[in-house]
């Protein structure tokens, strides 16, 4: 928040993940993890903390994600 209070600007996270080929889903279009537990708690923490999530049509689609914070010991917000 203090970003934006002294800048005006929004204040944009973005995570992203690759294989080492420059991938993140195989030709199938099968997704399979290509990051480890810690990155991924470090996402539900991000989720936790940011207003906004966004995601591509694609994985809405295909995945029906929740875009739920899951943090250690039950906190988190829906």
């Amino acid at each position: 928040m203090e970003f934006h209070k002294r800048t005006g600007l929004p204040l944009v996270t973005l995570k992203t993940a690759m294989s080492l080929d420059g991938k993140s889903a195989r030709s199938t279009g099968d997704s399979k993890w290509v990051t480890n537990e810690s990155s991924r708690e470090d996402v539900h923490f991000m989720r936790h903390y940011n207003d906004t999530i966004m995601v591509g049509i694609g994985t809405v689609l295909k995945h029906r994600p929740k875009l739920t914070t899951r943090l250690p010991h039950g906190d988190g917000k829906d």
